[in-house]
């Protein structure tokens, strides 16, 4: 069984496919947060530890939760309410008053 091991100094032209991210972004976004390391006479490289942690502190910023997943019954009902709806108003399709409400808290926000 062969074992892998992940350096532990990103050379500076991989740290941005490291991070899955393009140059320009690496360079505006991570860059700026890691220190630099000389890696021989010409060579720069970053801690592979502060690219996950400035990663993280990029993900908390940049990130978004997942969309809340329904199920198609809940889809199909909510494409009948219009947006701009206020109040309890009545569904052509016989929901209540209480499933109209939710359906319309769910399409507003």
């Amino acid at each position: 069984m062969e074992v892998t091991l992940q350096p532990r100094i990103i050379r500076a032209g991989q740290a941005p496919a490291y991070c899955g991210m393009g140059r320009d972004i690496f360079a505006k976004e991570i860059r700026p947060f890691v220190s630099e390391i000389d890696v021989g006479q010409q060579g720069i490289g970053f801690c592979r530890l502060e690219l996950d942690a400035a990663l993280d502190e990029y993900i908390s910023r940049r990130g978004r939760a997942p969309a809340q997943k329904r199920s198609n019954k809940a889809c199909q009902k909510m494409a009948t309410v219009s947006v701009f709806a206020a109040g309890n108003g009545t569904s052509k399709r016989g929901l209540t008053d209480s499933e109209y409400a939710n359906l319309l808290d769910q399409a507003v926000g």
